[in-house]
């Protein structure tokens, strides 16, 4: 009789950490993933290691840190190197039916699986996509310049724009993904364990949330961006950028659009998830579920938008994980990365975990087993980008935060007292042994490096990044 659990993996695009209404967010409505959370565990201190879409996806595929992966920044052709020991590879040959649904994983080449035996996520295969096509001389109507980001409602896939979606809801990508997920439980082999991705856009740009749900939050009183002390407004405030730059000034109608569209695209996936919970709560038993998110969105603060920065809006995540033995209504605050969905996947499947793995099992965690083991900090990158910094670590325990870029400039940040981070307490002496201790830890981390950021006894400013190449003006 088959005894290994169900594993559903629910990750959504740009998320942010704070933005779930059981933690507390003076608008967001989440109620079914507030549930999700309530009857599982919710891990409060989760960051992403290499804040944007395609590094993030590699370290969840693989339990390894980006440094460990190579992918430390946006690199649209990076392969995995080590593809026999994916995610979906490791729970196929250790007896499961892997599913790919929806938003994918960011596989390069496309046609290649690493693992999945199903990959179902090309609305052009359906109805959906008369939607999705846009006419262009010479062009092909079924490429990427219309998938997985539309065009036909002339938004760009990083823009900070929004309006409605101009199309009937069903038609939007978020109902395709959960309307995808639930025909593969139809579709399932019965006979083995489902790990299933089920992947969205949202709330990632383009900002187009059903109708619906964009009046809803441009109704409300709609919180103000953050801006730190330390925080450069840009030139001229701001006028003339293009509205995809990492850099610019949200105020007025144009930050209550972008807040309000964001804000919605994420209560129409909570809403969607209820039809998919109830659906797994029908077909499945014995199974895990969790939530996750790549990274999350600026929005604004601090005069920034989209990701790939070491700020809490750019690199705190939502995690939850609920299964069988894990107890109600945890909040854990170990601190907790991507990398450690693989190995934890892999002990709830009793298989294996691949010894180069650098990620940690959190089921003992989650179960809150006396001798649970977390770790005290992790550490964090992402290469140059354009328009934002020069290349970035950071080290973090949830309650604390060093940064160092790469030109030399430091941050740090008393999370529990400014969670924020709009003072920079780089200079302040009442931290000077605390930044003495992170800055050690960094340089003990970085040691080893071939940039050669660190000599072993201190941090040497260095235009030398592995993906310095790697400039994201564009992420898919």
């Amino acid at each position: 009789m088959r005894t290994q659990p169900n594993i559903i993996l629910i990750h959504t695009d740009q998320h942010r950490g704070d933005c779930l209404s059981i933690n507390q967010h003076p608008v967001v409505q989440t109620p079914n993933l507030d549930h999700l959370a309530h009857t599982g565990a919710q891990f409060t201190r989760a960051y992403s290691e290499c804040p944007t879409c395609i590094p993030a996806r590699h370290t969840l595929l693989t339990g390894m840190e980006p440094q460990a992966t190579g992918v430390v920044g946006f690199e649209t052709k990076a392969r995995i190197e080590r593809a026999d020991s994916t995610l979906p590879e490791l729970l196929k040959r250790g007896g499961y039916q892997t599913v790919s649904v929806g938003r994918c994983m960011h596989q390069y080449p496309e046609h290649k699986h690493y693992g999945f035996e199903v990959m179902d996520g090309n609305p052009f295969a359906e109805h959906y996509s008369r939607f999705h096509t846009l006419s262009i001389p010479g062009g092909n109507h079924m490429g990427k310049v219309n998938w997985p980001h539309g065009t036909t409602h002339g938004l760009g896939p990083n823009s900070m724009c929004a309006r409605p979606w101009p199309h009937d809801e069903e038609f939007h990508e978020t109902n395709f993904s959960v309307n995808k997920a639930i025909e593969h439980l139809y579709k399932r082999d019965k006979d083995r364990p489902l790990f299933m991705s089920v992947g969205f856009i949202a709330p990632h740009p383009p900002f187009a949330p059903p109708r619906d749900y964009y009046d809803r939050y441009m109704q409300m009183e709609l919180p103000e961006p953050v801006i730190g002390d330390w925080a450069e407004r840009p030139k001229n405030d701001g006028r003339g950028l293009s509205p995809g730059a990492g850099k610019q000034v949200l105020e007025g109608d144009f930050m209550r659009q972008a807040q309000a569209a964001y804000y919605a695209l994420i209560n129409h996936v909570d809403d969607q998830l209820n039809l998919l919970f109830e659906q797994i709560d029908q077909h499945l038993d014995n199974t895990y579920i969790f939530f996750i998110s790549d990274h999350g969105e600026m929005l604004g603060d601090h005069y920034f938008c989209r990701k790939a920065l070491p700020y809490e809006a750019s690199i705190h995540i939502p995690f939850i994980l609920k299964g069988p033995d894990i107890p109600e209504g945890s909040r854990i605050e170990a601190p907790v990365g991507l990398q450690d969905i693989l190995p934890t996947c892999c002990q709830i499947a009793g298989i294996d975990t691949p010894a180069h793995v650098t990620g940690h099992s959190i089921l003992p965690l989650a179960r809150r087993e006396d001798d649970a083991a977390s770790r005290s900090w992790i550490h964090g990158e992402h290469a140059p980008i354009v328009d934002q910094h020069p290349g970035v670590h950071f080290l973090t325990d949830g309650k604390c935060k060093f940064i160092w870029f790469n030109d030399g400039t430091e941050q740090f940040f008393d999370l529990e007292n400014d969670p924020h981070e709009c003072k920079n307490l780089i200079n302040d002496s009442k931290y000077t042994e605390e930044v003495i201790l992170w800055r050690k830890r960094l340089i003990e981390k970085l040691a080893d490096r071939p940039e050669r950021f660190s000599d072993g006894a201190k941090l040497n400013p260095s235009k030398n990044y592995k993906n310095a190449n790697c400039i994201a003006t564009v992420d898919a």
